[in-house]
């Protein structure tokens, strides 16, 4: 039997026809448009993967390398925001401590070896604490009493390195061995400090995890991770 043409079908009948073809073409665009947002979260995942820029084979003199260091914008500083205080690490290379003691413009081989033996095993960090927004010394900030200037002077020179600890990625807790409290007495709005822990204590950990618990302006337990794959990722120092 030959198949009518489509413009001699029956009107009812065509009218079905037109239905069920609009009705599969709506059933199929859903599924396009879920495609869409997995493709679009598949890049933000990649996105967030991406490497960090490769420094080692970077060669700086001595002053470039301490810049390099001080940059904040370096996968080497971590900074946290809380209320009005913020808190700010900065993970010191072995050179830089080298270059920071000599400040010279231009090293030797026999300069830093000496200096690399004493400097070596220690892990470095800078910790800098301030007050948003406040102009003076950091011990000053919101005081009580003038009897409080002096005990937080105190805690911040003696009592604050029992507050701060490295943990490593098999939960052990690491104590501060070394600590110094640079005292600016209001030169800055912040204040500075010096941390050492062993490398013989971390030296199995692929994490470096500093805890502070802030018994200063009481803001409980403040949190900064590196990976050791980041925190060898530097320059080289050049050496004449």
């Amino acid at each position: 039997m030959t198949p009518k043409p489509l413009h001699r079908l029956p009107l009812y009948l065509f009218l079905f026809l037109l239905v069920f073809s609009s009705c599969n073409s709506a059933e199929k665009t859903p599924n396009q448009q879920e495609k869409r947002p997995r493709q679009q979260f598949a890049q933000k995942i990649i996105s967030k993967e991406q490497k960090a820029p490769i420094y080692l084979d970077v060669e700086l003199s001595p002053t470039a390398y301490i810049s390099w260091v001080k940059n904040s914008d370096n996968h080497l500083n971590k900074n946290k925001t809380i209320k009005d205080i913020r808190y700010g690490i900065n993970y010191l290379p072995l050179d830089y401590m080298l270059c920071n003691e000599l400040k010279k413009t231009r090293v030797s081989e026999k300069d830093i070896k000496d200096l690399k033996q004493e400097y070596s095993g220690m892990e470095y960090f800078e910790l800098k604490i301030e007050a948003l927004g406040f102009k003076d010394e950091l011990a000053k900030y919101q005081l009580l009493s003038p009897n409080q200037y002096q005990e937080r002077i105190k805690y911040l020179a003696f009592d604050m390195q029992k507050d701060i600890f490295l943990k490593t990625d098999d939960n052990r807790q690491v104590p501060c061995k070394l600590y110094h409290f640079e005292r600016t007495y209001g030169v800055t709005p912040h204040s500075t400090f010096l941390l050492g822990f062993s490398k013989e204590d971390i030296a199995s950990s692929k994490e470096r995890t500093i805890v502070i618990d802030d018994k200063l302006f009481n803001k409980g337990l403040i949190k900064f991770n590196w990976t050791e794959l980041a925190l060898n990722n530097v320059p080289k120092l050049s050496v004449i």
